[in-house]
């Protein structure tokens, strides 16, 4: 199997879990890694399958993403369009695989299978819960297929088409960030970013992924940040969320990345090399974040 080397990068993501919990960050980014090796300690191991686990939550977004995905690709590709009830009769069927898969623990043997956090952790979930997992998921779908968002990609030209949901990357001077953009099209001389949400509306104005995705359109595709669009759809409710950027603002996002990017490699042993000592990476001092931490069978702060 081909070795991957450790390299620091910055992704939104990661920022997110360094500021929630320094051994967090460590187990996520440093502690698992390499656990796909059939030659990994065990430990490392338990860490890198750990960090695959996903609440129920997470999971029905991932299930939205991942439909929407096949569909745009399939709409991309010139393929004939399935039936919305299809569709979402078949998203469903694979929520119950899924669903069985994680409870018989089968992530353990593949980390690319679903991995759920209740169930690791034993947690107690009615099936009432359950099925408005299910129920959410369905419409999140409904009011897409349903959106003048859907039917607008639909008719989009194959030159207009530029990515979906592809793990993208771009430097900031010798900065390594990752992107994953759910879609982005041309359309009358703009680049359009979509990202879709299925939680609840956020009215943060300090939100890092909307700078962050214009600022790798302006890299990537070498246009002004007045030609970019990027655009929350909130697909619980069907609100769309318009957000635009100025070069100063932008600014203001890369001072941000620069002042974290100081924080994350302050803590590391080795900052050229990337290496990292478990017990420079302090823990969080909000104790309930640790409920509902992946890591907390391992963490040597319970353990």
């Amino acid at each position: 199997m081909k070795k991957y080397k450790n390299e620091f990068s910055w992704s939104k993501s990661r920022d997110e879990i360094f500021n929630t919990c320094h051994r967090k960050y460590y187990y996520r980014y440093y502690g698992g890694w390499g656990g796909w090796y059939d030659e990994a300690d065990e430990r490392t191991k338990k860490l890198y399958h750990l960090g695959k686990l996903q609440s129920r939550q997470m999971w029905a977004g991932s299930v939205v993403h991942n439909c929407i995905k096949s569909t745009l690709e399939n709409i991309k590709n010139d393929k004939k369009l399935i039936d919305k009830q299809k569709v979402i009769d078949e998203t469903l069927e694979i929520m119950r695989g899924d669903f069985k898969s994680s409870k018989k623990g089968y992530y353990w043997e593949n980390a690319k299978t679903c991995a759920l956090f209740e169930h690791e952790y034993e947690i107690n979930v009615q099936n009432s819960e359950w099925k408005n997992t299910a129920n959410h998921v369905v419409d999140c779908l409904d009011n897409f297929f349903d959106s003048e968002v859907f039917d607008n990609i639909c008719h989009l030209s194959n030159e207009q088409w530029l990515e979906v949901e592809k793990f993208s990357s771009f430097m900031l001077r010798d900065l390594k960030i990752w992107v994953s953009l759910d879609l982005s099209f041309k359309d009358g001389g703009k680049i359009f970013i979509y990202d879709w949400k299925t939680g609840k509306l956020d009215v943060d104005p300090n939100k890092l992924q909307p700078p962050c995705y214009c600022l790798y359109a302006v890299n990537t595709w070498k246009v002004t940040p007045e030609d970019v669009r990027m655009m929350e759809f909130y697909l619980s409710n069907k609100e769309l969320k318009e957000h635009t950027f100025s070069n100063s603002e932008l600014d203001i996002f890369v001072q941000y990345v620069q002042n974290a990017v100081e924080s994350m490699t302050a803590l590391l042993d080795d900052k050229k090399a990337n290496i990292a000592i478990e017990e420079r990476f302090g823990f969080t001092e909000v104790e309930k974040e640790c409920d509902y931490c992946n890591y907390k069978k391992l963490c040597s702060r319970w353990n």
